[in-house]
């Protein structure tokens, strides 16, 4: 379109339509939580049962103890408002964490640009699977981004403390401890390690001992098992299962176990060892930083045992980063494999596995299949890929602290 002010207008108009569809999309989500079993059900009902002196793993609970302690003040709330209450933090949150990325990066576009990418944040899946499985991923989100910021602003102690929660809350976001030893933060990392076992050990004076040693023994041991071959389990984990590890939802190439586990941990490792050396040979300057700290989110996406799309809310830092890149060098190559890792981010990969599934009755989905739901896993290669290959415009890229 050769007209700027229609085109402009024609943005708006989109970004106005995705805004409506997004808001629509939420009050129909939260209106099905309310009827569903959700996350944020098992978290509600761990935390009553933690009020009434329960094992807080009588019923169907997969997540760590502090969560439990977490969703306390919400469970004196009747369900439904609870679940109200708790999509409107994370509405919040999600704003915060755009917020701040924006505004640490100085991501600076039109108006009418503004208006479309807010309605494309507002349709984006992983958004919505967030609030219809009542998740905390934002929770994480919020505190990875606001302690990245802090590091930005030379507040270690700060960024140690977030860092922290956030591991104490979800295991896989220690990861952070790698970057900041690679990158010699010493403060940060001895008060993520204080906060991280503080949190962890916080709810041994409410809960039973014995939930303590399950859940580290016992349910989150079982839930890796059980899901790593889940047709939507986005991490190296669920790749490489769905090829040697037989289950009830895939067919794999050959039932092996053994060279499951060898080549999880083998891949595993080699990410820990490329995150660790990107983080070290970057330099000590915002940008670097940033990098540094988008790699860090993509990299504990792969190595978690299991990966679900919710989680991918964590790469809004490293998609700010790409845009801040485009923004700053646009290359036309950039931008279409930028786009293709939103796309493949956003694909809704329940619905297609269910789909694929359907097709597949009465016999399991054949694995080359399955990978079309678990898309997200090549779009976190691709984008480390290209976080790598354009970490070199950290030298030249003027970016705000």
């Amino acid at each position: 379109m050769r007209n700027p002010r229609a085109r402009s207008w024609l943005i708006i108009v989109v970004g106005v339509v995705l805004i409506t569809i997004g808001v629509l999309a939420i009050f129909r989500y939260v209106q099905g939580a309310i009827h569903i079993h959700t996350d944020l059900a098992n978290d509600y009902g761990a935390a009553q049962a933690l009020r009434a002196g329960q094992s807080i793993y009588a019923e169907r609970n997969n997540h760590p103890p502090l969560a439990a302690f977490f969703f306390l003040p919400l469970s004196f709330l009747p369900y439904g408002p609870a679940l109200v209450v708790w999509t409107g933090l994370s509405l919040l949150l999600y704003v915060l964490v755009i917020g701040t990325v924006g505004r640490t990066l100085d991501i600076h576009v039109p108006q009418s640009w503004v208006i479309l990418l807010c309605g494309l944040a507002l349709i984006w899946y992983p958004f919505l699977a967030h609030i219809a499985l009542g998740q905390f991923s934002l929770v994480l989100a919020a505190c990875l981004i606001l302690g990245w910021r802090a590091l930005r602003r030379g507040r270690a102690g700060w960024a140690g403390v977030l860092f922290g929660v956030a591991t104490a809350l979800k295991l896989f976001p220690g990861l952070v401890a790698v970057t900041l030893l690679a990158r010699r933060r010493w403060r940060a990392l001895g008060v993520m390690i204080i906060t991280t076992l503080f949190g962890l050990l916080l709810p041994l004076a409410f809960i039973p001992a014995g939930d303590f040693i399950r859940y580290f023994g016992e349910v989150a041991p079982q839930n890796a098992a059980q899901y790593a071959v889940f047709p939507v389990n986005h991490a190296i984990s669920g790749v490489i299962s769905r090829l040697f590890v037989s289950g009830p939802w895939i067919m794999p190439i050959v039932d092996a176990p053994w060279l499951a586990s060898v080549l999880i941990a083998g891949l595993s490792l080699l990410v820990v060892g490329l995150l660790a050396w990107s983080a070290w040979r970057l330099p000590e300057t915002p940008q670097g930083i940033d990098v540094a700290w988008s790699l860090t989110c993509v990299a504990m996406l792969l190595v978690s045992p299991i990966t679900w799309q919710h989680a991918f809310t964590v790469l809004i830092l490293p998609l700010g980063v790409l845009l801040r890149v485009w923004l700053d060098s646009p290359t036309s190559n950039l931008r279409k494999l930028g786009l293709l890792v939103f796309t493949l981010l956003a694909l809704p990969d329940v619905e297609l596995a269910r789909a694929l599934m359907a097709l597949s009755l009465p016999e399991r989905m054949p694995w080359w299949q399955s990978f079309l739901p678990a898309a997200g896993a090549a779009a976190l290669v691709l984008l480390w890929l290209l976080l790598v290959r354009h970490s070199d415009l950290t030298k030249t890229t003027q970016v705000a602290s």
